[in-house]
């Protein structure tokens, strides 16, 4: 069967506007209660990271938490399994990643302005310092996606 440049156009556009709404990739996402621990010197309790993830266009939502050193190029996964974030402790920086079924991963960043201040027992982390985010939700921007095959 030979298809003409016309037929093709046309089945695209057919397929093209015969896809849900639901099917646009989200373009943000939104961070609530971001709290990094780090440990002093001596403290045998890991460094940790917890927060919470909502994308108001998915409506997909997650609890994120991860004790130990991380990398910043490592994903850790949340709760739900379509969320996933890296660390960039030297930038300060959270890395999202969100699965769109059913062939796309999107990657947002968003950089953190944290309050740090000391903690000590009777913390149950014990001696370190606790960071967390100023202010409520913070929202931040999807800006790579890629395909999975």
């Amino acid at each position: 069967m030979k298809l003409t440049t016309t037929a093709v156009v046309t089945t695209l556009l057919t397929l093209t506007t015969a896809l849900p709404a639901s099917s646009k990739l989200p373009t943000t996402f939104n961070i609530q209660g971001f709290s990094l621990f780090k440990p002093a010197s001596g403290n045998s309790n890991p460094p940790s990271i917890s927060f919470k993830y909502s994308d108001p266009t998915t409506n997909a939502t997650s609890s994120c938490n991860f004790s130990g050193n991380t990398t910043a190029n490592t994903f850790y996964p949340c709760t739900n399994p379509a969320v996933g974030f890296a660390w960039d402790s030297n930038q300060s920086t959270l890395t999202l990643q969100e699965n769109i079924p059913p062939t796309t991963v999107i990657f947002g960043d968003l950089g953190m302005a944290l309050n740090c201040y000391p903690i000590e027992p009777p913390v149950p982390m014990g001696y370190g310092t606790l960071c967390q985010t100023v202010g409520g939700t913070l929202t931040g921007q999807f800006t790579r996606a890629i395909a999975r095959r």
